[in-house]
């Protein structure tokens, strides 16, 4: 063999084994990042605090202890002293007082301010004058948990810190000492507040109450004859069984009494529905149209933008609530005048939308005559004018035509604004002076994939193995030809 041709054989063996070298490289590395299964952060600038959080810690005052109850090896020990700092700067009207005691280093003083307060365990202990508010590590923790791979069994689960919201809430908390009573109706089907369900329940909406401060509790008007007394908003989530007489008269006098009610009101299969007396002593009445569009995701649905400058969802522009299956609310002017009400529409269907009479039937398309085009009214909130002879001088209520936007599946991972858009119905309600700025915030800077092992072999194989082969098959024939026509 030539020496010519030994020095191109030597060229493609190096090539060759260049390559082979890289994809070994990768492999390995792919294996191990599957084998100890890491989280590697990139140094990046701090994530601010949410709007929400910033507007809170603006109207705080004083001075404000926070002793930090957790090693400093922690996984999460820098994101709660970032978070931390970030707050200390934004509450230019008080003083956060930060100690960071490590219970494997300080053992006395950590223990001190455990046994002081009662805690039990890793926690975030705030103080001021005489009250406390203890955040447990857990609750700063949010756990995802993903498929799992059939050949390796048991759950992988993949962590993330979202610690701002309970911080803040303590924070509200102690500038708030008495909680404010929210029960929920139950008795009529209605979405269960305790059910962990995605596709029923309302877990998570029953979490975020009790951070935002209030208390919760279930009412049955089967077992008392009327609101309680103590009773600072009343939440009906989608019934799906009338109300008795009794039931629907008490709910009218709480109202007539200056209540606060949150109706979450699903199109009824069946008509009347019962309901109809307690819309009614709102100025409302159930148009029986399902808003929909020719590009309703899921069926129904809606992602709906379109946002009045109310307070609960003016800071919400730019973002989109879902609605599952909407029916359409219509005003009662006359009723509203005659008792100066006042009625607001929050959150209206887009412009393409319109009031479907029967969606049931497919294909879903606009019948002129039956169904319905124009303002299509989605979420309406309800106040007295000025009061009137009636005794209605602090009433409030906001409806909305669809129970399941506070359903679990929307309000988790921060995809939709469904969980800002219904809090903010809450403070609103109970007059709490808790700023309706949006939550949503970026909390941690680590890429979070959610993938299974399959999924990253698979990755991996697309990645080192599939495009490289493909780039250099391109190769070859692009050499083929140019050989070929040369």
């Amino acid at each position: 063999m030539t020496r010519p041709a030994l020095r191109l054989a030597g060229r493609r063996a190096h090539c060759a084994l260049n390559i082979l070298l890289a994809a070994a490289l990768m492999a390995l590395v792919q294996l191990i990042a599957l084998r100890l299964d890491r989280t590697f952060s990139f140094p990046v600038r701090p994530q601010a605090l949410s709007q929400r959080a910033t507007s809170l810690l603006s109207q705080l005052s004083g001075t404000i202890r926070c002793i930090v109850v957790l090693p400093h090896n922690n996984a999460f020990y820098d994101n709660v002293r970032q978070l931390l700092r970030n707050m200390e700067a934004a509450a230019v009207h008080a003083t956060l007082d930060l100690q960071f005691p490590d219970p494997h280093i300080n053992v006395s003083q950590a223990a001190d301010a455990v046994r002081r307060h009662g805690a039990d365990g890793w926690c975030l202990i705030f103080e001021k004058d005489d009250a406390f508010e203890i955040v447990p590590y857990e609750s700063l923790i949010e756990r995802t948990h993903v498929e799992t791979d059939s050949l390796l069994p048991g759950s992988v689960v993949h962590t993330r810190f979202r610690g701002e919201q309970p911080c803040i809430t303590a924070l509200a908390r102690l500038a708030r000492p008495v909680q404010p009573l929210v029960y929920t109706l139950t008795g009529h089907g209605e979405h269960d507040f305790s059910d962990y369900d995605r596709l029923t329940g309302y877990s998570d909406l029953a979490r975020e109450i009790r951070r935002e401060g209030y208390r919760l509790k279930s009412l049955s008007l089967a077992d008392a004859a009327e609101v309680p007394a103590d009773c600072n908003l009343l939440v009906v989530a989608g019934p799906r069984r009338p109300p008795l007489p009794a039931e629907a008269d008490a709910l009218v006098s709480s109202l007539a009494r200056g209540g606060r009610l949150l109706f979450l009101a699903d199109r009824a299969e069946r008509l009347p529905s019962g309901w109809e007396p307690v819309a009614a002593r709102l100025g409302l009445r159930f148009a029986n149209l399902t808003a929909i569009t020719e590009g309703s995701m899921g069926g129904y649905s809606l992602a709906v933008d379109y946002f009045s400058d109310h307070p609960v969802a003016r800071d919400l522009r730019g973002s989109a609530v879902t609605f599952s299956s909407p029916q359409v609310l219509d005003v009662d002017a006359d009723f509203v005048r005659h008792h100066r009400l006042r009625t607001h529409v929050v959150a209206r269907a887009p412009t393409k939308a319109w009031g479907e009479t029967t969606p049931e039937i497919l294909p879903r398309r606009y019948d002129p005559g039956i169904d319905r085009k124009g303002d299509l009214p989605l979420a309406v909130a309800v106040e007295v004018d000025g009061g009137d002879d009636l005794g209605l001088d602090f009433m409030k209520a906001f409806v909305v035509g669809d129970s399941n936007v506070g359903l679990n599946a929307f309000l988790g991972g921060g995809g939709t604004a469904n969980r800002d858009f219904l809090l903010n119905a809450v403070d609103w309600l109970t007059d709490s002076g808790l700023p309706y700025a949006p939550s949503r915030a970026a909390e941690g800077n680590a890429l979070q994939l959610n993938i299974s092992r399959r999924r990253q072999m698979r990755f991996w194989g697309i990645s080192v193995v599939g495009w490289p082969l493909a780039a250099c098959l391109f190769g070859a024939f692009a050499a083929l030809v140019r050989r070929l026509f040369s």
